[in-house]
Parts: C-alpha cells; structure tokens; sequence
C-alpha cells in the first residue's frame, strides 16, 4: 500500500509559539532577537533580553516601590539602606547635582530688609538629605562647603567651623525625612533644630573669627533666624509638595505621602 505522502508544509517543524525572543525560521539555526520598546509601550516598560529574566531596562517605579519606610532612625535597616546610597550611582549622581544647585542658588537671594536677606540653599541640601540619606548628606555637606567657598567665597576667610554646620544641618534633614513619612510637623522640627543649630553654632564661628563677643553675635542670629523661620518652613514645604511626587516616579524615593502630596 503507497504511503500517504506528507505535503511538503507538513514536513517542516512547525514554528512554535514565540517565547520570549527566541524562534526558528525555516532551514536557519535558532536566532535571537532584541525587543525595542515603541513609544506606545512605554519607556518604562522592564523588557526581557534575549529571553532572559532578569534582564532589561531599568523600572524606577519598581526600584521606588521596594523602599523601605521607617519611622524612626534607630532601626538597623535604616542605617543599611543609608549605607547602601554609597553603591547607588543614582543616589551619587543626584547629590553631585545637588552640589551644583547649591552653588548656584548661592547667588540668589530674598530681599527681606535693607540688611536682611534669605538665602534659599537650605532646599537643595534638604533635597540630597531626603533622597540620599544621612551618611551621603554628611560627605555632601563638607564638598558643598568646600566648592562654595573656593569658587563664590565673597571675600571671607575659609573656616571649618562652617562645614561642620553645614554637615549637621544635613544631617538633621536626613534623619527627619529620609525613608520617613512627610508630614508637616517633621518639617517644622526639622527646619526649627537646624536654625538652632546656625544661632549657636555660627554665633560661635563669628565670635572666634572676628572682634565683637559671643552675645553680640548670639543675639543678632536668633533675630534673624527668627524672622526666617516661618518663611523657610513655608518654602520647604511647597517644594516637598511639588518635587516629592516627580522623585516617587522616578524610583529615587519611596511612597512617603498617603496621599502623593503634603496637604496645605
């Protein structure tokens, strides 16, 4: 009996279901291909490479969501996360532009009074605090001070007094805000303690540097950091509002507001 002859499409293997990017094409040897992400996929979209978990571009969103929040700085995970910023390129990068920022915000100010003005580099140091933790703010501190001085010093001696206020300044946005809740008592304590900290401190720093007495020098900070004060706390706060968002999505913090924005 004449065998059924198989057609001719019959008897090429089948083209399996496509997996991932692998597939087999007719008399060729398996071949890989690369998936490129259209502008209607995404550009966030994690892709396999070569069919490959594990392998792609990079989710900030997915990065962000398995922050950790803390709601004190006395726990272990939290200083191992603030440890980790050290290995993060994105956490280095952000505070050298934070650096930068500083530096530039250097030469504006608010006008307050005839002898009175409000400078606003607060926001860009309490910025690298909150994304980059303690222990990067306190490296930041010392090269913020130390590039300001060297590059828009205004005549003044160079002291390390400065950088040590700078350093504690940082210091307290961290352990207030980073990997924490924003609320906006942590923004009034947090803005209060290092306004203390310039009255005492810079008071010192002067008292050391040039001829009037400590108590001169103490009396005029606490005005003037008085009158600060409401202002920066408001400043400070609408930029949390505004920024927090925009750093959630790109993975850089984690959910740190209930409801994506510091209610007013």
């Amino acid at each position: 009996m004449r065998p059924n002859r198989q057609s001719r499409s019959a008897r090429v293997n089948p083209v399996p279901e496509k997996r991932g990017v692998v597939f087999r094409t007719k008399g060729l040897d398996p071949q890989c291909a690369f998936r490129i992400p259209l502008p209607h996929m995404g550009a966030r979209r994690t892709l396999p490479l070569c069919g490959i978990s594990g392998y792609g571009l990079p989710n900030p969103q997915k990065e962000g969501f398995f922050m950790s929040l803390y709601s004190q700085p006395f726990a272990s995970g939290y200083w191992r996360e603030a440890l980790g910023s050290f290995r993060s390129l994105r956490s280095l990068t952000f505070s050298a532009v934070m650096i930068a920022a500083c530096i530039v915000l250097s030469h504006f100010y608010i006008p307050l009074h005839e002898s009175l003005t409000l400078s606003v580099t607060f926001l860009a140091r309490a910025l690298c605090s909150l994304v980059c933790g303690p222990l990067v703010a306190m490296v930041f501190a010392v090269a913020e001070d130390t590039l300001s001085f060297f590059l828009s010093s205004g005549g003044y001696p160079y002291f390390p007094g400065y950088a040590l206020t700078t350093l504690l300044g940082c210091m307290t946005y961290a352990l207030f805000f980073y990997r924490a809740r924003i609320t906006w008592r942590r923004i009034i304590l947090a803005k209060t303690l290092t306004n203390i900290q310039n009255i005492f401190l810079g008071s010192l720093w002067s008292a050391m540097l040039y001829s009037k007495g400590y108590l001169y020098y103490l009396s005029t900070s606490a005005v003037k950091n008085l009158v600060y004060l409401p202002l920066q706390i408001l400043m400070l706060g609408l930029m949390l509002r505004y920024v927090l968002p925009a750093l959630r999505r790109q993975g850089l913090v984690p959910q740190q507001l209930s409801d994506g924005r510091i209610p007013l």
